[in-house]
């Protein structure tokens, strides 16, 4: 493994994407998924996906639209898409690299689409003018104080430690203002919450519907030693015991090999772009 890679906050290395793919297969977590948001999507009409990642949403939902476009800035994500997309070609899926408020301005879709990225609160008015009809947003889904805890838990555990810190000092510096998180472009920790956009909508009178959801989204290893090279990755440990302690308690034998269970406590957005104050835009 690239140890530089390893102290990036960039989740999509060879290993990182390889992982989320393997999570995916195994808990169906985005086949599920589909089923919510199958019904706002339709092959008569386009669609854009922000930040998309390792590309696994883009290359289940790309189906069912005309013509599916997944940005992301990340050359290495884009890289691991391509490579994605010339094994298992989705005809009307294609990929544009680069800032989504710098390549997509020009650009209009029927619908825009983003997971676990911040762009509500911080591109409300690009938002505007990208999406013709709706915007998906699938969002964590926290209390205030469940985002405190969870943000220091992060910083504590976590070897992308110093935007962590930063993300928190940014949270103490902001409680009194919680929909306003840290203006940042990276896919990093999103905390635009299902809760938190609602507010947001609600003071602009912007209809929306919302989908909380829990489900299941942990991790397949095939051995002990893979488990160990995951939370090396993603966990930082004072010692190397603590890191096999933590793997034991963790990872459970599975028909996989192992399985570190998780559940995740999100929510989608459907936001109604026509609803939207027509003196906001432009």
């Amino acid at each position: 493994m690239d140890t530089q890679k390893k102290g990036s906050f960039s989740r999509w290395s060879g290993d990182s994407a390889r992982w989320y793919e393997a999570a995916s297969e195994y808990t169906h977590y985005h086949d599920k998924l589909k089923t919510y948001i199958a019904p706002y999507l339709n092959t008569e009409e386009t669609c854009c996906e922000l930040a998309c990642g390792s590309g696994t949403l883009a290359r289940c939902l790309a189906p069912l639209t005309a013509r599916y476009t997944a940005n992301d800035i990340d050359p290495d994500s884009l890289k691991f898409c391509r490579a994605r997309q010339t094994e298992r070609p989705v005809p009307n899926l294609e990929f544009l690299p680069g800032d989504w408020s710098e390549v997509l301005k020009n650009k209009t879709f029927d619908t825009v689409i983003f997971s676990y990225f911040s762009a509500v609160f911080t591109g409300w008015e690009q938002l505007k003018r990208l999406a013709r009809k709706k915007v998906i947003a699938i969002v964590p889904r926290y209390s205030d104080a469940e985002i405190a805890e969870k943000k220091k838990a992060f910083a504590a555990r976590s070897r992308f430690r110093e935007l962590s810190d930063r993300d928190a000092a940014a949270s103490s510096d902001s409680s009194s203002a919680p929909s306003r998180p840290e203006k940042s472009r990276k896919k990093g920790r999103s905390f635009e919450t299902m809760e938190a956009i609602a507010r947001f909508l609600d003071e602009r009178s912007v209809a929306y519907r919302l989908i909380p959801l829990t489900m299941e989204f942990g991790q397949p290893c095939a051995t002990l030693q893979e488990a160990e090279e995951y939370v090396q990755y993603y966990y930082r440990f004072d010692s190397e015991e603590e890191r096999k302690e933590f793997v034991r308690l963790k990872f459970q034998p599975a028909d996989c090999g192992y399985y570190f269970p998780k559940k995740k406590n999100i929510g989608i957005v459907i936001i109604d772009m026509t609803s939207a104050d027509e003196t906001e835009r432009d």
